[in-house]
């Protein structure tokens, strides 16, 4: 049986799909069983085609600050850093379900930190879009506070980092403590406190 309603369909198994704009979000919408792991580039070699749809998903609608003004870019320093790592120690943090599907990464993720090095700098980050909002910011702050943890751990003391767009500005410092600390050169650069 098979019903139409304001474009909702109850299905032969009896569930119901509902757009994502009808849905009354609720815990139930949340992903419950997923693990974060801290993964090396060929992890992240392996997983690219389904990583690069879901970054362009991600990022088709952001706006972006100051010089990041394309789409690609995410994609292209991402695909980069994983080939051509900038330094030692260089990882990746994949918030998956149980079945392997990408829910999140934060990619950049320094667990090696050379001598009188104080602050590091982490990479993009994105989350699924095929999550409803409310599971996108959980799975978002999982991921933040991991790599918070890691970092602190590898003996960080801050987060210097650029934040590509607006989205990302606005949830890092409302979200996770990021400060907006502006030099002359660089009007995008962002401190968190370790």
């Amino acid at each position: 049986m098979i019903n139409k309603l304001d474009g909702m369909t109850n299905n032969l198994d009896g569930k119901v799909d509902i757009p994502h704009e009808h849905r009354n979000i609720t815990d139930y919408d949340v992903p419950q069983d997923y693990v974060i792991k801290l993964v090396e580039h060929d992890f992240i070699k392996t997983k690219w085609v389904e990583i690069e749809i879901l970054m362009k998903k991600a990022f088709r609608y952001s706006k972006f600050n100051e010089e990041y003004k394309q789409e690609e870019l995410p994609l292209e320093y991402t695909w980069s850093s994983v080939n051509n790592p900038s330094r030692q120690g260089l990882k990746h943090l994949v918030a998956m379900n149980m079945e392997g599907k990408i829910l999140g990464v934060i990619f950049g993720v320094p667990t090696y930190r050379y001598e009188d090095e104080i602050s590091c700098e982490i990479g993009w980050f994105f989350t699924s879009d095929e999550l409803i909002p409310k599971a996108r910011i959980k799975i978002a702050d999982e991921l933040f506070k991991r790599v918070h943890e890691e970092v602190r751990n590898a003996g960080f003391k801050e987060v210097v980092t650029d934040i590509g767009t607006q989205a990302g500005a606005k949830y890092l410092s409302r979200k996770h403590g990021y400060l907006h600390r502006p030099l002359e050169n660089n009007t995008n650069r962002w401190v968190r406190y370790l």
